[in-house]
């Protein structure tokens, strides 16, 4: 895709491109990278624009931007499900930070376990003058989640950009790869600074559905370019109003719940979030382990054998379960 095709796919997407066109090159440098996907292209499209008579990009800010720290200048979620269930979900996120407090966007935090492991991480930070620095995955500071638990299997990544300083750009893409328990997701699109461009999008196997659910927000209706293909997209979202000893500020925001599922999940397709749909999923979970083996059986007829008392039965019962399983 060459510079031009690229603004071309913004325009369709209702950006206005001749506002664009401006002075900051790290903003140019940040385009480059989020547009054509892969982000060590990023700079030699930059140079590509440079070369066509284009000094830079500057994004729109929205109109709240100037009593923020910083602006959201795009978010990306990408959620595609294979035909067995595996799923991978990508994210892109970039900031312009505008004052020294603005430095905490600076910084990603990545939960991630067996079920839903890290697969890739990169993070930028873009000057003006179009220097930039890059950190990855080798990087980041892996810890878990409470040191005094025995065990836990969600530990946290964390990544940090340096010279996340007013004037600067940050930016972060990650990759997350598994099998989730439940086929749901979640996007956030509203944060605590202005966000310029958010942007979702669900690919599914055919024949599969999903359904959508809106808080905070009124729902808007997809767009889907093939079968199976959707994404939704909001522009200049104002930043939520964080006040003292108000709920946590995701409970306030804007967001998008999603649910989807094979055809052949009748039970999944057919209950809609609801309580009882709830119940279904813990119950496939665990329906296994409450049948006994027959080794368990011989075992507990063994030691109640003798027994006439219920409570002592239910005694030689919490002992086996005790001691031996």
């Amino acid at each position: 895709m060459d510079v031009l095709a690229a603004l071309e796919r913004l325009a369709a997407r209702g950006v206005e491109v001749d506002a664009l066109l401006a002075d900051e090159a790290a903003s140019a440098q940040l385009l480059g990278r989020m547009v054509w996907g892969d982000p060590d292209e990023g700079v030699a499209r930059v140079q590509e624009i440079m070369a066509i008579g284009v000094d830079g990009v500057v994004f729109n800010m929205p109109a709240n931007a100037p009593d923020t720290d910083a602006v959201a200048l795009y978010s990306d979620q990408q959620i595609t499900v294979s035909s067995n269930g595996e799923v991978e979900t990508r994210y892109r996120k970039a900031y312009k930070i505008l004052r020294d407090k603005g430095d905490k966007y600076g910084q990603v935090g990545i939960y991630a376990s067996k079920d839903t492991p890290l697969t890739y991480v990169k993070g930028w930070s873009l000057a003006p003058d179009g220097t930039s620095d890059e950190v990855r995955q080798k990087d980041a500071i892996e810890t878990d989640l409470d040191p005094d638990e025995l065990y836990n299997d969600t530990h946290m990544y964390i990544l940090s950009v340096p010279a996340a300083v007013p004037g600067n750009v940050v930016a972060f893409e990650y990759v997350q790869k598994g099998r989730p328990n439940i086929n749901e997701d979640y996007w956030l699109f509203q944060q605590p600074v202005p966000v310029l461009d958010a942007r979702y999008s669900l690919s599914i196997p055919s024949g599969w559905k999903y359904v959508v659910y809106w808080a905070n927000h009124p729902s808007i209706d997809p767009q889907s370019p093939a079968p199976g293909e959707h994404f939704w997209e909001l522009r200049n979202i104002p930043a939520v109003d964080v006040e003292d000893d108000m709920p946590p500020w995701q409970a306030v925001a804007g967001h998008m719940a999603v649910k989807y599922d094979s055809p052949e999940n009748v039970a999944q397709v057919e209950q809609a979030g609801s309580w009882h749909d709830l119940g279904l999923w813990y119950a496939g979970l665990v329906i296994e382990s409450r049948v006994p083996t027959p080794a368990i059986r011989r075992e507990v007829e063994a030691l109640t054998a003798n027994l006439v008392s219920i409570n002592r039965r239910y005694k030689a019962h919490a002992g086996l379960r005790i001691t031996d399983i």
